[in-house]
């Protein structure tokens, strides 16, 4: 049957992300490798529960809709538990399908001819491929099995999230993962000591684990980093309920997070307390790293002052977005969403104010990276313009939020 037909038919269905997973011929048909009858889906057994309310399975055990075939279980053993795989799915067309290598594994217990054959499709496809990140999931879904034999209840929240968890990755993507620990049972250092050995262990080569360790006395949705795992990040363990309970205060309070033109997002209304306690921690940053230039400057390192002023200009408008309950991730020129956002909410910014914050905001997140790189040599006449620069906005901003306050 055509395959755009048949992932029409899943598409019907709405059934809930994260809940299933693609499996079985159409994996093949997605690419071309060869036609699929019908559609196999795994699904969790959440899903499976709620589908038998409306649907009785047939002498097999499947679910049938349409030429859709839903389990709960599979005919062979797999490598990976149905929950594992459904966590380690790639996107395709917007749906979720099990990576090949997976298929492929499974398919090399069986011993019909039929497998036989998909075996050695998929092997001649996995060939000619050029090399990609589909794996990235499994070795991360690898390393937490690992942190889960070894440190078991002293872990309670596994969340898997950033380009990985989005199926956006690229060659420079590393696996972003947070371990929410028992902090009544062991200490941030011991932890440490453990995770570090882990990685050395296990991460041998690329992509690189970078593990967020959490104490679970902190809550996760007090930290502004947890925001965008709690839209797309995925669970992998939860004890005790914390990242699902963290995940739900968000969604139950007023912040949103907003899509930019550029591709970028910005989070808006976040919690008071929690950006006003950022906002502090921020603005003393910048007066550090306006410190620090100062000290550059002072030993003739022209560079790192420039360095140093970019970074402190862009901590004090993160500061002022802070204080605003707005947090714009992962650009390191703010200095216009903040303007725009000032400009919406009636805040006096002379034309001139925003004209230079603009310019010299632009202007050193530009230098940013060549200063430390030392791609250009900059001189002594353009360090001394940047920091005064640098100053300039932190006075600056700091009188107009101070005003807004």
């Amino acid at each position: 049957m055509n395959i755009k037909a048949l992932l029409d038919q899943v598409k019907n269905l709405k059934l809930p992300s994260g809940e299933y997973a693609i499996f079985g011929s159409a994996t093949l048909a997605i690419r071309n490798l060869r036609e699929a009858p019908n559609i196999d889906l795994i699904v969790t057994n959440k899903l499976w529960q709620n589908l038998l309310a409306s649907n009785i399975p047939d002498e097999e055990g499947f679910i049938r809709i349409g030429h859709v075939k839903i389990s709960n279980w599979w005919f062979a053993p797999t490598k990976y538990s149905i929950d594992k795989m459904i966590a380690m799915t790639e996107l395709i067309d917007e749906l979720p399908f099990v990576p090949l290598n997976l298929v492929a594994d499974y398919k090399k217990k069986l011993n019909r001819q039929k497998d036989i054959d998909d075996i050695v499709l998929i092997g001649n496809y996995l060939k000619h491929q050029t090399p990609d990140r589909n794996n990235d999931k499994e070795i991360a879904i690898n390393f937490c099995d690992q942190v889960n034999k070894k440190l078991d209840d002293k872990i309670l929240s596994i969340i898997l999230f950033g380009s990985v968890a989005r199926d956006q990755t690229t060659p420079e993507s590393d696996i972003d993962i947070f371990l929410v620990y028992n902090d009544k049972q062991i200490t941030h250092k011991q932890l440490t000591k453990q995770i570090t050995k882990i990685l050395v262990e296990t991460n041998t080569q690329p992509p690189a684990i970078y593990p967020f360790l959490v104490p679970s006395s902190l809550p996760l949705h007090e930290l502004p980093v947890f925001y965008d795992a709690s839209i797309e990040g995925l669970i992998l363990k939860d004890n005790q309920n914390i990242a699902s309970a963290s995940v739900q205060k968000i969604i139950n309070s007023n912040t949103k997070r907003i899509s930019l033109p550029s591709g970028k997002w910005v989070w808006i209304n976040l919690n008071k307390k929690m950006m006003s306690k950022k906002a502090n921690l921020l603005t003393s940053a910048s007066q550090e790293s306006l410190l620090h230039a100062k000290e550059s400057f002072g030993r003739g390192s022209w560079n790192m002052s420039i360095r140093r002023s970019q970074e402190a200009v862009e901590l004090v408008t993160k500061a002022s977005l802070a204080k605003l309950q707005v947090d714009y991730p992962k650009d390191h020129d703010q200095a216009p969403l903040l303007l725009r956002i000032l400009k919406a909410k009636g805040i006096l910014v002379t034309p001139d104010e925003e004209n230079n914050i603009l310019k010299i905001s632009t202007d050193l997140s530009r230098k940013r990276g060549p200063a430390l790189q030392y791609e250009i040599g900059y001189d002594k006449e353009t360090a001394s313009h940047d920091l005064a620069s640098a100053s300039y906005v932190i006075e600056t901003l700091n009188r107009i939020m101070c005003q807004k306050l």
